[in-house]
């Protein structure tokens, strides 16, 4: 038990390590990001070489490169703080609806990009705003709910989930927790409904950050003393028992959804962003395995997981990692791209999409889904 409480306690204190000021002077043990750091600037270790000028033209004739905002232009006006009450979800959601998405779009989507697909600026301005200032919802009656579930006899598994407060989201999630126990899992259900995931206090400064809340909430769920971890969308429906996802994650450290490369997607990806994740990574996200966030299995404990936390936590510092279209899946895309992660894919491949996912509004949906053997219902409908 003291073990577990003291790793507990390395991880809160390394994500604060990544939430401090890079030019501290503070003399003391090199935190694992720094380690990390240090690493990656071996002497004479060259630097990614960006793609072919065809892929990239100049990005200032578009009006962004990467130092274009200078600051995460998601940030709002908050100080760090661990209890966060309903009055201040109000002050965080005016200040979030404070944002203009439209601006930041239009200051990096081009006109078309590299495949000769237009990009459609109104779909993705609308994909980075669904989730923005929807913690609360006063004249809905709904306001920030978070628990932490047994269900039947517990165990160390726990499946993590959040909603935001608008459209059918609510539903979807209280809808889960029925789901799992009608399918005998054994194990712990952590879900959000507004509010935001906030484990050490610093999360709620990059509550603005499309999509951030995924991985904080799993850090959320690790603080809690769980190491085996599942993250799944809203909108996920158990149509079968789990347990064999957490068996894997178990065996191989990580459970990833993820489909062959697919430079189609560039219609979703604006060419500032996708360089942007180049410069960063060294991974041009269009080349590489497409990894899916509706689904995301993790041992918190293993080094891989360590670092793959530690780097979404510098991604989401930046904040313009995540414009595009789907800003988890390109920024997990772009990380997980690096050769080191590549066992996780692999062994993952076991469990194709359609396996583990089905997507359907049908109200006979779990007929369909178990036929196939399906892990969970995908609904479809916002």
């Amino acid at each position: 038990m003291l073990n577990r409480l003291l790793r507990i306690l390395g991880v809160i204190s390394l994500i604060f390590s990544c939430f401090s000021p890079a030019n501290s002077q503070a003399e003391e043990a090199p935190t694992y990001i720094q380690l990390i750091k240090h690493k990656k600037k071996k002497k004479n270790q060259q630097q990614p070489v960006p793609p072919p000028s065809q892929h990239y033209p100049p990005l200032c004739r578009h009006g962004y490169d990467s130092s274009c905002f200078g600051v995460n232009p998601f940030l709002i006006k908050i100080q760090p703080k661990r209890d966060v009450s309903v009055e201040d979800y109000i002050y965080i959601k005016k200040e979030l609806q404070g944002i203009d998405i439209s601006s930041l779009v239009d200051r990096i989507v081009s006109e078309s990009n590299s495949s000769g697909t237009g990009i459609n600026k109104g779909h993705i301005t609308t994909r980075l705003t669904r989730p923005l200032a929807n913690i609360i919802d006063v004249n809905r009656n709904i306001y920030p709910e978070k628990n932490l579930v047994k269900i039947g006899n517990g165990g160390d598994n726990c499946i993590v989930c959040y909603a935001t407060t608008n459209g059918r989201y609510p539903d979807y999630v209280r809808a889960i927790l029925p789901a799992l126990e009608k399918v005998n899992f054994n194990g712990y259900l952590l879900y959000y409904i507004g509010g935001w995931p906030n484990p050490t206090g610093e999360e709620i400064l990059y509550c603005g950050v499309p999509y951030s809340f995924k991985i904080f909430s799993m850090v959320e769920a690790y603080s809690l003393g769980f190491t085996k971890l599942l993250w799944i969308d809203s909108a996920c429906e158990p149509a079968r028992d789990p347990e064999p996802l957490f068996d894997h994650i178990m065996q191989h450290g990580a459970l990833i959804c993820h489909q062959a490369p697919d430079p189609v997607r560039d219609d979703h990806l604006p060419r500032g962003t996708r360089f942007e994740l180049f410069q960063l990574s060294g991974v041009d996200v269009l080349q590489a395995n497409y990894v899916q966030g509706t689904i995301f299995g993790i041992d918190m404990e293993s080094e891989l997981a360590k670092n793959f936390i530690s780097m979404n936590y510098e991604y989401v510092k930046r904040g313009t990692p995540f414009l595009s279209c789907a800003p988890e899946e390109f920024v997990w895309t772009a990380l997980l791209g690096a050769s080191q992660y590549r066992k996780w894919l692999d062994a993952s491949s076991v469990f194709p999409a359609e396996k583990l996912l089905y997507g359907s509004d049908d109200p006979n949906a779990l007929i369909g889904a178990q036929s196939k053997g399906a892990y969970f219902i995908h609904r479809l409908a916002r």
